[in-house]
């Protein structure tokens, strides 16, 4: 791994730590919460986010790690390769959508996107709609 893949990936792994917690419990992991969720060392967290390589198994596991969390596929590849502070929002999970099975939370996550892309009467239309559902 290169020297700039290790500097993204050490700025991947901290984001990400940050939002899968704050996904998760409505506030950031801290690097001991990560490590017993991955299963190692609080210094290989701080080594990692300080820029040090893991190894390719740690890598493959940091990223089923981090996808199971936040509901979607997160690649080894792209925690060396992508910038992902710019694809991932940092927005806490209410207590209702904690409850959501990760099923649920994928459509939710689906609608979000779609909408997105609708003009402002639209998208009233569809918070209108979601009411009437909600209320039935």
């Amino acid at each position: 791994m290169g020297a700039d893949n290790v500097k993204l990936f050490a700025r991947n792994t901290r984001f990400l730590r940050k939002a899968a917690g704050i996904a998760e419990k409505g506030s950031p992991f801290s690097q001991t919460e990560l490590a017993k969720r991955l299963g190692v060392s609080k210094k290989s967290v701080i080594n990692w986010e300080s820029g040090k390589a893991p190894h390719r198994s740690n890598l493959e596991k940091i990223a089923a790690t981090f996808s199971k969390i936040l509901g979607f596929t997160i690649s080894p590849q792209e925690l060396i390769t992508g910038d992902l502070t710019e694809k991932i929002e940092l927005v806490p999970r209410n207590e209702l959508e904690r409850e959501l099975s990760p099923e649920q939370r994928k459509i939710l996550r689906s609608i979000f996107l779609s909408a997105g892309y609708l003009d402002k009467t639209k998208l009233l239309k569809v918070v209108d709609f979601i009411d009437k559902i909600k209320n039935e």
